[in-house]
């Protein structure tokens, strides 16, 4: 069996994030968050290599040791991970709570009348698959143009 080699992908660095504004909500914490897992991911690369070279080990025993290090690694970063997406998630609720009180509140009346004359202006034919086709699509079911 391989053993498992735990150089840091492109895909999980910081550099992910880079692009947006540190000062985002959230952004501050995932950023620290992936710093965090790729500096766990380099001591545990640095932690592979000793325990290879460690000639009091079996090759089963660097096994051992070497996957127990992964998993503990992974425990970890999982921990630091999920607690960062918890605050991003946290961050983003508090935004769209205040959106939704700065955006002014969309009522079925305020749109009724401009789609009830939009479908009365609609010839008979396409008047019958628009209304269809809004059915099917508030119920989840799938119509066939007859």
């Amino acid at each position: 069996m391989p053993l498992p080699n735990f150089r840091t992908p492109i895909g999980v660095t910081p550099r992910l994030l880079e692009d947006l504004p540190p000062d985002s909500p959230g952004i501050a914490s995932l950023l620290r968050a992936l710093e965090e897992i790729s500096s766990i991911a380099r001591e545990l690369e640095i932690s592979r290599e000793v325990t290879l070279s460690d000639e009091l080990l079996s090759d089963n025993g660097k096994e051992r040791e070497i996957c127990n290090g992964g998993r503990n690694a992974l425990t970890g970063a999982d921990t630091i991970l999920g607690n960062a997406i918890k605050k991003a998630d946290g961050d983003l609720m508090k935004l769209e709570s205040k959106l939704s009180k700065v955006l002014p509140e969309l009522t079925e009346g305020a749109h009724s009348a401009e789609i009830r004359a939009h479908i009365k202006a609609l010839p008979d034919s396409e008047r019958r698959a628009f209304v269809l086709a809004a059915m099917a699509s508030d119920t989840g079911l799938v119509t066939r143009n007859e």
